[in-house]
């Protein structure tokens, strides 16, 4: 699956590179930029905005909700912003994991459920950048448009700065910044932390396409090899055993991926993986798994007794991620 990242999220690793939240490569030199920009343009909005709850004596009660609701939102980013920095070559390696060989696909249809999954991604990345861009515009102008001589967000300053001056629209520009750089980090993260399962969900509809129709993919393939010069002779049990032994590499590749996503997203990610896996063992049964030989059979059985256990991704190592979850909390 090459460049599978850079198709369905093309426009989040641009505005992420741009951003210093991804790298085709993180040196030193990158790491050590990224956290100056990070912490030049995330950290001192929030701090700010709080000082002005705290010091400030004649604050403005009508705004106290808009303040409060933008500050809360860019202390979130700030948190969320920061592993994509200090665990960048782990996250990268998340990214692009599903680009391995043994993801491959195998037929018009399997390639179709993975240009669905791409489309899908695309499509949510772009009402996310969509939404965003236009609230974010319309927020930093509004002041501007209402002839109000403030800024978008109510900070404190050490000393007054007066409006109408340079001092004043250049303070106006770092507070638009200071929202902006963390709002469009999460417009970037977001949709790619909920693609990436959507990537790995049309994996598993692959997994169980080749389970199901394991005999006839090995009938087209016997046809396919032994018309071939000067080929070994593979009868269809070995090239059935052959294809068993692929889907258990693709579904240990697939689990070796819900363990490094859960690594690096567990803190802010939801989930829409659980479960899914238990089909596959509905997928086995449905093949025509009565006519394999028996060390076939064996080997469906190590993959049907795997499957069983669930996919699951944690919220930091403590709750699982699932709809149960959600339901008790909320």
């Amino acid at each position: 699956m090459e460049k599978l990242a850079k198709k369905s999220f093309s426009i989040n690793l641009k505005v992420m590179t741009a951003l210093h939240l991804y790298s085709s490569k993180t040196t030193r030199l990158h790491k050590v930029c990224a956290l100056i920009i990070y912490f030049l343009f995330s950290f001192h909005v929030p701090l700010l905005g709080s000082l002005y709850f705290l010091l400030e004596k004649d604050i403005n009660i009508e705004r106290v909700s808009d303040n409060a609701f933008v500050l809360a939102e860019v202390v979130s980013c700030f948190f969320k912003l920061l592993p994509f920095i200090t665990n960048g070559n782990k996250i990268r390696r998340c990214i692009h994991h599903l680009e391995a060989p043994v993801f491959q696909v195998f037929n018009n249809q399997q390639q179709a459920i993975v240009n669905t999954c791409i489309d899908t991604c695309r499509r949510n990345s772009r009402i996310f950048f969509v939404l965003l861009l236009s609230g974010y515009t319309l927020w930093s102008i509004k002041p501007l448009l209402l002839g109000d001589h403030r800024w978008p967000i109510d900070v404190w300053l050490p000393v007054n700065v007066n409006n109408k001056t340079i001092s004043f629209y250049f303070v106006y520009f770092y507070l638009i910044v200071g929202v902006g750089y963390p709002g469009l980090g999460s417009a970037a993260i977001d949709p790619l932390i909920g693609g990436l399962p959507c990537l790995v969900t049309g994996q598993l509809k692959i997994l169980k396409d080749n389970l199901e129709f394991l005999s006839e993919n090995a009938e087209e393939l016997e046809q396919i090899v032994n018309q071939m010069p000067n080929s070994k002779i593979f009868t269809k049990s070995e090239i059935i055993y052959e294809k068993i032994k692929q889907s258990v590499k693709h579904h240990n590749a697939i689990l070796n991926f819900v363990e490094e996503y859960e690594e690096c997203f567990s803190p802010i990610v939801f989930s829409q993986l659980v479960g899914s896996s238990n089909a596959l063992t509905n997928s086995i049964y449905m093949g025509n798994w009565y006519e394999y030989d028996i060390k076939s059979r064996k080997a469906l059985i190590t993959l049907m007794e795997r499957s069983k256990i669930p996919m699951k991704v944690t919220a930091g190592k403590i709750l699982d991620l699932s709809l149960e979850t959600f339901t008790t909390l909320y």
